[in-house]
Formats: C-alpha cells, structure tokens, sequence
C-alpha cells in the first residue's frame, strides 16, 4: 500500500469513524506531530511504523 493511499484512509478513519491524530499516533507508537506531518505530505513514515499503520488501519476500517 502506497503511503497517499495511507495517507486517504487515515484520513477516512479521521471523517467518519472519529478518530483523532493522538489517537493513531499512540495507537502504533509515534507522536500527534508525526500523524500530522505525514497527513500533510510533510513526513514519510519509515517501514517498520508503516506497517504498524497498515495493520491498524485494517482492524479499524471495515
């Protein structure tokens, strides 16, 4: 999965389920900022947190 593609589902979980960047965040181990930077296009996330991100984006959007 492409990180824009992450980037839309993020934002996705963000509309319509309510989830906040803190949340994520704690939820794979980084900072609101780090959440906020990549939402951005600012920030690349590196492989190991991506996937962490890919397997919570799963368990959350069905």
């Amino acid at each position: 999965m492409s990180q824009d593609e992450l980037r839309k589902q993020i934002n996705y979980l963000i509309s319509y389920y309510g989830s906040t960047q803190q949340f994520i965040g704690k939820s794979i181990g980084v900072s609101r900022t780090t959440i906020n930077l990549f939402i951005k296009g600012e920030r690349n996330l590196a492989t190991p947190v991506e996937r962490k991100l890919i397997i919570f984006l799963k368990e959350r959007i069905k």
